[in-house]
C-alpha cells in the first residue's frame, strides 16, 4: 500500500505489486495446503484461534479502509491511529526493510553489476533502478505480506492462549 506512492511509471510498480500478491498467495497456499501443515494445525484449538484471528484482521482492514474512504465517520485517513496505520505502518516498515537490504555490500554490488554505477543510468533501470522499480517493489510487497501474517499469526497465538487459560481455569471449577 505504501510503495504506490511514487513518481515511477505506475506500471513497473503494478507489476511488481501484482507480481508479489500472486506469490504471496501461491506460497501461503502451498504452506497452509501441505500435509505438515494439515497434521500439526488443522482440527484443533489452533485451527480456531487462527480462523477467529483472520477474521479479526479482516475486520481491522475493512473497517480502516471505510474509515479512510470516510464512510464511517470519526475514523478519517488523519494523524490519529486507526485502524488502517496498521497496513500503512507495516507498509512502511517493509520499505524501510527492502531499503536496507538492498544498502548491503552484496546486494549494491549486484545491482551494479546488472545495471550501472553511474546513479543516473541506473536509475533508467525498468527492473532495478531504485526502490520503486518491479523487482525492490516485488519484494515490498512480499515483505509486507509476511509482516501482516506475523501479525494475525500473534493475533492467534494471544487467543490460543487466552482460550488455553480459560479452559483450565474451566476445568478447576
Amino acid at each position: 500500500m505504501a510503495c504506490a506512492i511514487s513518481e515511477k511509471p505506475l506500471n513497473q510498480r503494478i507489476i511488481g505489486m501484482t507480481a508479489g500478491v500472486v506469490v504471496f498467495i501461491a506460497g501461503y497456499t502451498k504452506l497452509t495446503s501441505s500435509a505438515w501443515f494439515q497434521r500439526k494445525f488443522c482440527g484443533g484449538p489452533f485451527e480456531k484461534a487462527l480462523t477467529l484471528a483472520t477474521r479479526i484482521r479482516s475486520s481491522m482492514a475493512v473497517v480502516g479502509l471505510l474509515g479512510a474512504l470516510s464512510l464511517i465517520p470519526g475514523l478519517k485517513l488523519s494523524p490519529s491511529p486507526n485502524l488502517l496505520w496498521i497496513d500503512l505502518y507495516a507498509g512502511f516498515c517493509a520499505g524501510r526493510m527492502v531499503e536496507a537490504f538492498g544498502k548491503l555490500n552484496l546486494i549494491r554490488n549486484l545491482r551494479y553489476t546488472l545495471t550501472s554505477p553511474d546513479p543516473y543510468e541506473r536509475a533508467k533501470s525498468w527492473w532495478l533502478g531504485d526502490m520503486n522499480s518491479t523487482i525492490p517493489t516485488f519484494l515490498w510487497t512480499i515483505t509486507e505480506g509476511l509482516l501482516l501474517s506475523i501479525l494475525m499469526l500473534s493475533i492467534a497465538i494471544i487467543i490460543f492462549l487466552i482460550g488455553k487459560a480459560m479452559r483450565r481455569y474451566h476445568r478447576q471449577d
